[in-house]
């Protein structure tokens, strides 16, 4: 695993783990509804770990800015994050969803293939937090389903000239607060919540 893609995974436990936090322990940033903190979380982790580089993050970065020649009807579309180097030239583009919807995943892999299979853009991450109740939908189910997606999407003929690849971080589990000893009786299933992230990765050949 890239040390890029640690960066993204720490990027989403960290934000996480702040929401559960002001929030005392009832939420964590599935159910937030906005990927804002999420975004946020992943482009810290990403400055401080390449920090020297002489790079810098662009949020809601136009497609138009990162190539030129993109097709009229793409010019409106941003990418969540981007990763410029020190000549403003694409290292990575970076989409986020703060959980696992087939449909809108696919649709950013899309995007992301785009900018990468078609463009200027050597990589780009689809980077989702996957969060479930043990007690009725395993983590790790979750998981396999995301990356059965995955793969029925890099199958099709027109999906086959980009590399893929699925790093899953390790998961977490229950909210935090409950191991400082603050219990909630009304929510004693909170206490199977299980939590982790998946970065799928698009590159060239």
């Amino acid at each position: 695993m890239s040390k890029l893609i640690e960066a993204i995974h720490k990027g989403i436990y960290d934000a996480n783990f702040e929401y559960e936090k002001w929030s005392h322990g009832y939420h964590w940033l599935n159910d937030s509804g906005n990927e804002g903190l999420l975004v946020a979380g992943i482009t810290r982790a990403l400055y401080e770990q390449r920090q020297g580089r002489h790079e810098r993050l662009w949020l809601e970065m136009p497609f138009h800015k990162i190539w030129a020649d993109t097709a009229d009807e793409c010019k409106q579309k941003r990418v969540d994050i981007a990763l410029l180097d020190k000549c403003e030239k694409p290292i990575c583009v970076i989409e986020v969803k703060r959980h696992w919807d087939k449909d809108k995943c696919l649709k950013d892999l899309d995007r992301i293939k785009y900018l990468v299979g078609n463009g200027p853009v050597p990589s780009g991450v689809l980077a989702v937090l996957v969060v479930r109740d043990e007690a009725n939908q395993a983590l790790n189910e979750a998981l396999n389903q995301a990356r059965a997606d995955v793969a029925e999407w890099h199958a099709r003929p027109d999906n086959r000239g980009v590399n893929i690849c699925c790093h899953t971080s390790v998961s977490w589990g229950y909210p935090m607060i409950w191991r400082f000893g603050h219990e909630y009786p009304k929510y004693p299933e909170w206490r199977s919540w299980k939590g982790a992230s998946i970065c799928i990765e698009i590159s060239r050949p």
